[in-house]
């Protein structure tokens, strides 16, 4: 209380120091780590009102895909290889980055069957995805990350991602920090990838995708290393 009247913290502050007598903070209803499941109340919220007034758009198939961003942000290494291998699966290339969150939320409801590295993106995608939905997240870092991706899925619509980790090498910047692990540079085994979608029931032809050679990758993180003033360093998966 202050000034004998009761203080409601709101998203403006009062203009001059008070001093309350009691001080009431609710508990955070989303976040990272420990908080990705959200609270019920917030899961509700979200369902009756986030994107109530956008209506679905796009196809049913979607690649979340991160070779367009800037060249400090992680992927794996060949991934225009693997837009290649799903457009001809039916699968629209999205880069969210490049639209306005109106046109994610429409094109995340649109979606039926959704492959993504594991990015902020999914993030977003699963406050639309439905239980009968398939996710496929293709892991492009080391670490518990995925798990998030996981517990968001299943307490946002009660789905369970697949999880398709064939890494094989991953690289950094030299003198990377570790808060700079998740912006890495992953080398994966592209026919142990096409086999788990296939078993997952995400894409149905066997014929075996190209793939990036050796070359490709060491001229791919050559380019990486170059635009950041840096050499690359292979670190332990």
């Amino acid at each position: 209380m202050a000034d004998g009247r009761w203080l409601y913290a709101t998203r403006r502050g009062p203009p001059d120091p008070v001093r309350v007598e009691r001080l009431i903070v609710p508990e955070q209803g989303f976040g990272t780590g420990d908080m990705v499941a959200g609270r019920p109340e917030y899961r509700d919220f979200v369902r009756r009102h986030f994107g109530a007034q956008i209506g679905a758009e796009g196809g049913e198939k979607l690649y979340i895909s991160r070779s367009q961003l800037y060249s400090k942000r992680g992927r794996i290494l060949g991934e225009t290889f693997l837009e290649t291998a799903l457009a001809r699966e039916g699968y629209d290339i999205f880069h969210p980055q490049e639209h306005p969150i109106e046109v994610q939320v429409a094109r995340y409801k649109a979606a039926r069957h959704v492959i993504s590295t594991d990015c902020s993106a999914l993030h977003l995608s699963a406050l639309f995805a439905k239980p009968t939905d398939r996710v496929a997240i293709l892991a492009r870092r080391p670490g518990p990350t995925i798990g998030d991706f996981q517990a968001q899925y299943h307490a946002f619509c009660g789905l369970e991602p697949v999880i398709v980790n064939h890494l094989t090498a991953m690289h950094s910047l030299e003198g990377a920090k570790l808060a700079q692990m998740s912006e890495t540079y992953a080398e994966a085994d592209f026919a142990m990838i096409q086999q788990s979608l296939l078993a997952g029931g995400f894409i149905t032809h066997a014929t075996p995708w190209a793939r990036p050679s050796a070359a490709d990758l060491k001229a791919e993180l050559e380019i990486y290393a170059e635009k950041q003033g840096a050499a690359m360093q292979e670190i332990a998966l």
